[in-house]
């Protein structure tokens, strides 16, 4: 039996229907912004452009400019606190929701009516049938609910699809635990990191899945990377199949999500496909320089524009990195264009030290990967030579009868070879490291600034 929200004619149309339907939504959408949208119209017309002369989605993506969340900042400072681009009637207002701001960059205001949440909730459908929930199973969300959309947009879709919702957000790691070994959920939704911090919490509560959540059946991720040995070893210790989805708060939904394969096939030796829902977001990824597409196989910035709801959102630059599979690249076969599971990454995560690119995730793959270790918290600073220097502090799991500077060693070394530079590896006690709810913040960046000849200046920038 389907459910009520399921389109199967997305699924088994052709691309060119596919982007027929983009295309008739996207004229309209154009057309309206430039009309009610004192925002887009004045970005719009600075530019030369008038949308009733764009006529293939081609053009729209060489003509159109891309908008980004510094123009969203500026303009709710010219008309807060929602800015011109909120150009929906107050009365049909549902919703107010922030960004995270955990880019440094400030909050962006945005604001959903009725039947936008409505719209979006259909989307995490796809997502919940791809992975095997069905109406009315259990499901436990950690995701907090507030004013950030995350939490809230679960919820509803949760509530919208028929499940018996578990929010458990506001409760620390150990009530978590106990709460799903009382009611044994059949689905999970957390980030990798809170899903790693359940796993060390759980070996300390003495949980066994196998035994306690016989009903476990997925775990649907979202927020950050992961690395591949690290999610076949977590569905391993669960007992259950990991899925995952992709979206932001300027999309209002997830639209990007792992079909009933997984985030990953051929036992663990290839990433899966997350598979965009063409007729919900037209999705673009770009050279961040150029800003053409790339090919299938590159990575680029993702860029947003949503076809179905209120609040205007054409061309949105997320400033997230994703590695562009192209159309039809997965053995499921849907006709849907998509990006690898498990590698999407923020452009301002990334770090120089020492002349040199680091991703944290690179990082993140080394230790997590191994087993054993709960959590790490990584400081980068100038020492008292002026060299740049990173320690990590590491939280072990659990201290075996091991030679602990053979271990931290190893670690150092299997770092450097990752990423070039050398780290210093540090154990601590557990319960040193901050446990983050949700999305795990593990590097702070205590550089001070230097002066043009190279002299060291005092105060953090």
């Amino acid at each position: 039996m389907r459910h009520r929200y399921w389109n199967r004619a997305i699924e088994q149309a052709s691309r060119v229907d596919l982007l027929a339907v983009q295309w008739e939504r996207l004229e309209v959408i154009l057309e309206y912004a430039y009309i009610h949208n004192p925002m887009y119209r004045d970005r719009w017309d600075a530019a030369g452009v008038r949308p009733g002369a764009i006529r293939s989605i081609e053009q729209f993506r060489h003509e159109i400019p891309f908008v980004t969340k510094q123009d969203f900042m500026l303009d709710q400072e010219t008309r807060p606190p929602f800015g011109r681009r909120a150009s929906m009637d107050p009365e049909r207002w549902g919703q107010i929701y922030l960004t995270s701001g955990t880019s440094g960059q400030g909050q962006e205001v945005h604001v959903a009516s009725d039947t936008d949440l409505e719209s979006s909730a259909r989307a995490l459908a796809y997502q919940l049938w791809w992975a095997g929930v069905s109406p009315g199973d259990r499901i436990v969300v950690t995701l907090p609910v507030g004013l950030p959309s995350g939490g809230l947009s679960v919820r509803r879709a949760c509530e919208s699809y028929g499940l018996v919702s578990l929010m458990l957000g506001q409760y620390d790691s150990a009530t978590k635990i106990e709460v799903m070994r009382k009611f044994s959920p059949q689905a999970l939704v957390c980030t990798p990191s809170y899903l790693t911090r359940l796993h060390a919490v759980g070996l300390e509560e003495g949980l066994d899945p196998g035994r306690d959540l016989v009903g476990l059946k997925v775990i649907l991720l979202c927020g950050e990377p992961y690395d591949l040995k690290w999610a076949c070893m977590a569905e391993e210790y669960w007992g259950a199949r990991l899925s995952e989805w992709y979206g932001c708060s300027q999309a209002g939904e997830g639209h990007m999500i792992a079909c009933e394969l997984g985030v990953h096939q051929h036992q663990g030796r290839q990433r899966g496909v997350l598979h965009n829902l063409e007729h919900r977001v037209l999705a673009e990824v770009i050279d961040p320089e150029s800003g053409e597409h790339v090919a299938p196989g590159e990575k680029g910035e993702v860029v947003i524009t949503n076809l179905h709801r209120s609040l205007l959102m054409v061309r949105f630059r997320t400033n997230d990195c994703a590695r562009y599979l192209g159309e039809t690249p997965c053995e499921c076969g849907r006709p849907l264009s998509g990006i690898e599971s498990g590698t999407v990454t923020r452009y301002d995560d990334m770090i120089k030290i020492r002349g040199l690119n680091v991703w944290p995730e690179s990082v993140d793959k080394v230790l997590f990967s191994r087993g054993g270790v709960a959590d790490y918290r990584a400081r980068v600073f100038v020492d008292d030579s002026g060299r740049e220097s990173v320690t990590l502090e590491v939280e072990f799991a659990s201290h075996d009868e091991v030679d602990e500077a053979l271990l931290l060693g190893g670690i150092e070394n299997e770092i450097k070879h990752a990423v070039g530079i050398h780290m210093h590896v540090v154990s601590v006690v557990p319960g040193t490291i901050p446990k983050a709810a949700f999305k795990a913040r593990r590097w702070h960046d205590e550089r001070r600034s230097l002066r043009s000849d190279g002299v060291v200046l005092q105060g953090t920038t």
